[in-house]
């Protein structure tokens, strides 16, 4: 697996942000735009760093992957491919306490006496795993099962889930450093 590289997205945020003076009146919008993808880009390399250990005649990892499904472009962090199924990995990197909200789909975070919402996470994958069919399908791949695991990046993030867990959505969320186990145990 080769090491993640920035995106132009990331490296465009930075190039600007050294170029912009201090007193700028976008300065303050551009530094948190990047500072997200910076750290966007710290926790995928962590789940990286654990998707080395899998077994590579048996499973096969693509990062930051495009792909245009015949009516938009989709971006998934992580894709491990192995002949069972395809796993999309959703990695987050959020300090603090994560409350997944399983009953009103949305994710909350509260760090620094602040509490943030998200959207939720489980919508997206699976909205990418429906992009995915579609893209598969217009290259006349077989079907196979495709599922999902939201990474948390950071071990000092504190987990907590909410309402009722109908999809089992609480075994899809994953530390980076589990990662190793909850793939090579996964069966859809």
């Amino acid at each position: 697996m080769k090491n993640r590289t920035k995106t132009m997205s990331h490296t465009q945020l930075e190039t600007l942000l050294n170029r912009l003076h201090l007193d700028h009146s976008k300065r303050s919008h551009v530094q948190e735009q990047y500072v997200r993808q910076k750290a966007g880009h710290y926790g995928e390399s962590i789940a990286d760093h654990y998707l080395q250990y899998l077994p590579q005649k048996h499973y096969l990892t693509i990062q930051d992957l495009r792909l245009f499904d015949g009516i938009h472009f989709f971006q998934i962090d992580a894709m491990v491919l192995c002949p069972e199924f395809i796993l999309i990995l959703e990695v987050k990197n959020y300090k603090g306490k994560l409350i997944f909200d399983l009953e009103h789909q949305q994710l909350f975070r509260k760090y620094n006496d602040q509490k943030d919402t998200f959207p939720d996470p489980f919508l997206q994958v699976e909205h990418q795993a429906i992009q995915l069919q579609r893209w598969l399908a217009q290259f006349n791949f077989p079907e196979i099962p495709i599922c999902s695991f939201i990474v948390v990046a950071s071990p000092n993030t504190v987990i907590k889930t909410h309402g009722r867990d109908r999809q089992q959505f609480n075994n899809r969320i994953v530390r980076a450093k589990n990662i190793y186990h909850s793939v090579t145990s996964s069966r859809p």
